[in-house]
């Protein structure tokens, strides 16, 4: 099981918009995914901080299984040519 990490960057009261970045087990806060989560007061305002969690999860649900299965593949090798070629300056003859 993935452990889901989220860190709340910015909440614009005036709009009811929270901005989240999550990310995973292996990977660092920088390189998670960002979302704008729109929220009701009347919705949240008895969540506990458990119901909250869950709340914010239930959103990025369908984002963070992609983000896992986009880990799971960098570790298994599948950008390896990515990642090569980012280490090297490439020159290509065009005509």
């Amino acid at each position: 099981m993935n452990k889901f990490k989220y860190k709340i960057l910015e909440i614009d009261y005036a709009m009811c918009k929270i901005t989240v970045r999550y990310w995973t087990e292996g990977m660092t806060f920088y390189n998670g995914n960002q979302q704008i989560i729109k929220f009701y007061v009347d919705d949240i305002k008895n969540l506990t901080l458990h119901e909250f969690d869950k709340f914010i999860y239930e959103r990025v649900e369908d984002d963070f299984k992609n983000l896992v299965k986009r880990l799971q593949e960098y570790k298994d090798g599948k950008f390896d040519v990515i990642e090569k070629i980012s280490n090297t300056v490439r020159t290509l003859d065009v005509v």
